[in-house]
């Protein structure tokens, strides 16, 4: 009996816009747009006949059809949203230039012991001028295991140094933000820049660092000049950062 009445409920509603698509402001929207953005789209069933042919396919074939237009309305409103986010983002946001001046970059890739892959100059150069530029860098760097990732990083790194900003570099695992610790402890320690470690179990300046306290809460704060970077986890954010300049 209600698997009857479901049938009926739903036969009612998918006939009802198709019938009238024309009236369904949402449907016909979706088929706008679709034509707008698609030179293919008029190969495509309409939203209100995909919608019929998903729940009263006449043959095989009409469901997987239909699968395909519907998914295609939700990425093409997913990909919207996204543009004018980040419409709004580039109108709104105001970034801090921080492209730096190499005065620590040069003597870093001198003692870094190789040099720099083609692919990872002209990335660096993407991020020098994502960070010198007047919108805050919203940047993925990808790349397989082994690929020079942490040093364009280190890299990035310097530029917020030298433009005055400590940096504080997040990494999901304690295992990870302590192996990153040690790699920028060994490659800026010649250059004069502090490096701390955070983390749920390693607070920074444990283990023979100075460690600095709010006196107010008793917790560990961030409170360090320009010239340093913050390595840890999550714990970054717990921490009491009163740091104004930080580049994360």
């Amino acid at each position: 009996m209600m698997r009857t009445l479901v049938w009926r409920a739903l036969e009612k509603f998918v006939a009802a816009p198709r019938e009238s698509a024309e009236n369904h402001v949402e449907w016909r929207k979706a088929d706008e747009k679709l034509s707008a953005l698609s030179r293919g789209a008029a190969t495509w069933p309409s939203r209100a006949n995909a919608v019929h042919m998903i729940h009263f396919p006449e043959e095989l074939t009409d469901v997987e059809i239909a699968r395909q237009r519907l998914a295609l309305d939700e990425f093409v409103e997913l990909q919207t949203q996204i543009q004018s986010r980040r419409k709004k983002f580039e109108a709104l946001a105001k970034a801090l230039p921080c492209g730096g001046d190499n005065r620590l970059m040069k003597p870093f890739l001198a003692q870094l012991g190789f040099k720099l892959t083609a692919a990872q100059a002209n990335v660096l150069k993407e991020i020098r001028a994502d960070m010198g530029g007047k919108h805050p860098m919203r940047r993925l760097l990808q790349g397989d295991v082994g690929s020079g990732k942490t040093a364009v990083a280190a890299c990035a790194a310097l530029m917020a140094l030298e433009s005055g900003f400590n940096v504080a570099l997040m990494a999901p695992t304690e295992i990870l933000a302590e192996q990153h610790f040690r790699n920028f402890a060994k490659w800026f320690g010649p250059l004069g820049v502090k490096v701390e470690l955070q983390t749920g179990s390693r607070k920074s300046g444990e283990d023979g660092g100075s460690k600095m306290e709010d006196g107010k809460r008793g917790r560990p704060s961030i409170l360090h000049p320009p010239s340093s970077i913050f390595v840890g986890t999550h714990a970054l954010f717990t921490a009491v950062l009163n740091c104004r300049s930080s580049a994360w």
